[in-house]
């Protein structure tokens, strides 16, 4: 595919999307051109691991072996940390959201919101936690922001 071709991320995404259609979200997920095949034992994982290999290869898709991690217990994918006990934030991510500046605009209060955004779902009453963040979205509403509501 040609570098610059505006669908390409698409068209990529449906091409793993057809290769793994029949697995897909059952051991495997894919984002892009990162492949995470997932198993309940280490008898099973080999079984699913030749199949999404035999998959790449029979439609001339390759790995990259540098690139690959092969029967992890836990691995890093897409900002989370999979592993048997579940999904949890990646330790990175959590520091960095330590260390981001308090918005003074709402730029800067939309791209934390943002980021935050993503990892929703692992935040207990996270909408009840930014509901005073998100109150300054609201048209009229005056910034700078305050101690109190950060």
């Amino acid at each position: 595919m040609p570098f610059g071709f505006t669908n390409a991320p698409a068209s990529f995404q449906n091409l793993f999307d057809d290769i793994f259609s029949d697995i897909l979200d059952i051991y495997v997920v894919v984002d892009l051109d990162d492949i995470m095949v997932f198993s309940k034992s280490e008898e099973e994982h080999v079984t699913h691991v030749s199949t999404v290999l035999a998959r790449l290869r029979a439609t001339n898709l390759f790995a990259k072996a540098s690139k690959c991690l092969f029967h992890a217990s836990g691995v890093d994918y897409l900002g989370y940390v999979v592993s048997s006990e579940g999904l949890k934030m990646d330790q990175a991510k959590v520091q960095k959201i330590f260390n981001w500046s308090p918005p003074t605009d709402l730029k800067a209060l939309k791209s934390f919101l943002g980021f935050a955004n993503f990892y929703h779902h692992l935040i207990k009453n996270y909408s009840k936690k930014i509901s005073s963040l998100t109150s300054f979205l609201k048209k009229n509403s005056r910034f700078p922001l305050n101690e109190e509501a950060l």
